[in-house]
């Protein structure tokens, strides 16, 4: 069967095909772009969480640094004085004084 375009049936069917066909490339290009712009701002999250990931890991780091440095303190400055305090021994040990009865 062949159209003919003075025909106003056939036009107005060949018109109608016509709008649809940019009617459908037209939504194609939407669907694109939504595409493409859900793509762009998933990427952009990805690399923001990515950043708050990496601050947040440093953080970690860097208290787990710095209680290792107090523990390491801590136990220097128990052993230090365990080193210092003097062991009585028999020669050296005197009595404590007692208060007297009355």
């Amino acid at each position: 069967m062949t159209t003919d375009p003075t025909d106003p049936a056939d036009f107005v069917e060949l018109s109608a095909a016509v709008w649809r066909e940019r009617l459908d490339a037209i939504q194609q290009e939407r669907q694109q772009l939504q595409q493409e712009r859900l793509d762009r701002n998933l990427a952009e999250q990805t690399r923001k969480m990515t950043q708050e990931f990496e601050r947040i890991q440093t953080f970690l780091w860097v208290q787990t640094l710095l209680l290792c440095a107090t523990a390491g303190l801590v136990l220097s400055v128990i052993v230090t004085n365990r080193a210092n305090v003097p062991v009585p021994t028999q020669s050296t040990a005197q009595p404590t004084p007692t208060q007297p009865e009355k």
